[in-house]
């Protein structure tokens, strides 16, 4: 009898390391395929990405391992909407197969699957948030060391074609803006500054020294959006953090304040010691963006925007975005035809850089509504997670996260990507490991 009893206590061990195992796998692919980009097959529209082939490869022999699928219905209802609204312009044109819309509503559904395997493992045990923000600030870690050795031209972009290693040159000094092991430097710089946040929240050990690695990381990529995000979510945090334990007001405004006190004199020391090339490439990035916003405060202007400057193209393609929609507000245009139009209108061949509008450039009415359910969706989850203060350290990386988040979604679009899936399962796995 007691041999049976070890037997029994020994096989129900082994079964809990197999499914703690398939949870990492599920975790560390998830990561990876957020910091590594590479087509293994191209076919068009349909291309075959490294993201992908992790994803069809890993996440069904991860739920085999985990013995069991955690579906989440409103994870379901919102791929159906964004499927909808993908295909709204195309249904009215009758084109039902157009490539175009396949590679987007392929990556719907895929984005669907990471996200319900994700939710999965992060629900499996207590230590799954853990495990996320360990990996993923090890992954910060080890690409901001390989996108400063880009930038001073020690480490070969990978993951940029031969024809376009011309765009990430800087106009000034001739520095390379570093990418890491993906194709463009804003996107780096994005999951680069949510390495920050998991940083902050999930590094024990070393934690200044991985933030300031991370930190030149972001500077390496010479992301304006990826910089300001960066002090912003910086200065944040300890407010979220003082909120959530109800530390009274008063703290909660000192300590922002004594960040940015101390961030500007640790960002006026960093300048003077950095090279003069990075200095004056530095310097035109800031002056480019107070000329946009002088423009804008100017109010309606003669001289017409000409795009040379990458904050006129922003602003150009935030003016065309606006454009395409109140001229075709009830359908939208369809995936991956913003570039089309944009170009048509404004003459730039470019998403919208902006998740928001691209989703109403898209499908209209039901991109306004695929919006407005997203946020929803997350608000009706921390509503109900509030009721319960199992874990208030978990809740402050979950307002900094969806903060960052929402903040760079103003500035890339993301639409096409697993990672917009990211601050949804992070909600729905906190709600519920909080009841």
């Amino acid at each position: 009898m007691a041999t049976q009893q070890v037997r029994s206590s020994v096989r129900s061990s082994d079964t809990v390391v197999v499914r703690l195992f398939g949870a990492w796998m599920v975790i560390v692919a998830f990561v990876f395929t957020q910091f590594v980009e590479f087509t293994i097959l191209e076919g068009g529209s349909l291309d075959l990405s490294l993201q992908k082939a992790v994803g069809l490869v890993v996440f069904p022999v991860a739920f085999t391992l985990m013995g069991y699928i955690r579906i989440s219905l409103l994870l379901i209802s919102l791929a159906c909407l964004m499927l909808l609204a993908n295909s709204a312009a195309y249904v009215v044109n009758f084109s039902f197969l157009d490539p175009e819309l396949l590679s987007a509503n392929v990556s719907v559904l895929s984005g669907l699957f990471g996200a319900t395997a994700l939710y999965t493992a992060l629900t499996h045990w207590e230590g799954g948030f853990s495990v996320l923000g360990r990996v993923w600030a090890a992954f910060a870690v080890v690409t901001s060391i390989i996108v400063v050795g880009q930038t001073f031209g020690l480490v070969p972009l990978w993951a940029v074609p031969g024809e376009e290693l011309g765009y990430r040159i800087t106009e000034v000094g001739g520095l390379i803006r570093g990418t890491g092991l993906r194709l463009d430097p804003n996107y780096q710089a994005f999951v680069l500054v949510l390495g920050l946040v998991f940083t902050r929240f999930y590094t024990a050990r070393m934690k200044s020294v991985f933030a300031l690695i991370i930190a030149l990381g972001v500077v390496g990529t010479f992301s304006r959006m990826g910089l300001l995000a960066a002090f912003f979510v910086w200065i944040t945090a300890p407010a979220f953090e003082t909120l959530v334990r109800r530390k009274g007001w008063s703290i909660t405004f000192l300590k922002p304040l004594v960040t940015v006190a101390t961030l500007g004199l640790l960002l006026g020391g960093f300048h003077t010691l950095i090279p003069q090339s990075v200095q004056l490439y530095s310097e035109q990035r800031i002056s480019d963006v107070s000329e946009a916003i002088s423009y804008l405060a100017a109010g309606p202007s003669t001289t017409p925007l000409t795009g040379t400057t990458s904050a006129e193209n922003r602003m150009l393609l935030f003016i065309g975005a606006l454009t395409i929609f109140f001229q075709n507000g009830v359908f939208g245009v369809g995936a991956n035809k913003t570039d089309d139009f944009m170009n048509a209108i404004i003459g730039i061949p470019a998403s919208v850089h902006n998740t928001y509008l691209e989703w109403l450039v898209v499908g209209g009415l039901l991109g306004v509504l695929t919006v407005v359910f997203y946020i929803a969706f997350i608000v009706r989850v921390l509503r109900q997670s509030s009721q319960a203060e199992k874990d208030a350290s978990r809740k402050c990386f979950v307002l900094t996260f969806l903060f960052a988040f929402g903040l760079m979604a103003w500035f890339l679009t993301l639409n096409y990507n697993s990672i917009m899936w990211l601050p949804l399962v992070i909600a729905l796995a906190h709600g519920k490991l909080s009841t």
